[in-house]
């Protein structure tokens, strides 16, 4: 097995690439097609971010609700 040191070495040790070794490549798809085939697809929809403001009575009650449903887990073993 080798050491982060090693492997940092032979990372460190590799050349360049040049714009003939970029001409050359192959694509993933092409080189590992079992890979390739196992792996997630591109996004068919677009993400949205959203969030959810709670004024500070309604945050009070959920907690209060969590934590009587916790409670009553406990109480039920």
């Amino acid at each position: 097995m080798s050491t982060f040191e090693e492997d940092r070495a032979d990372v460190l040790d590799s050349p360049e690439w040049t714009a003939e070794m970029f001409a050359q490549a192959k694509p993933f798809a092409e080189v590992f097609p079992d890979l390739a085939r196992k792996m997630r697809g591109a996004q068919k929809a677009k993400k949205i971010a959203t969030s959810i403001r709670f004024a500070s009575i309604m945050t009070f009650v959920l907690l209060t609700v969590a934590c009587a449903v916790m409670i009553g887990r406990k109480r039920a073993k």
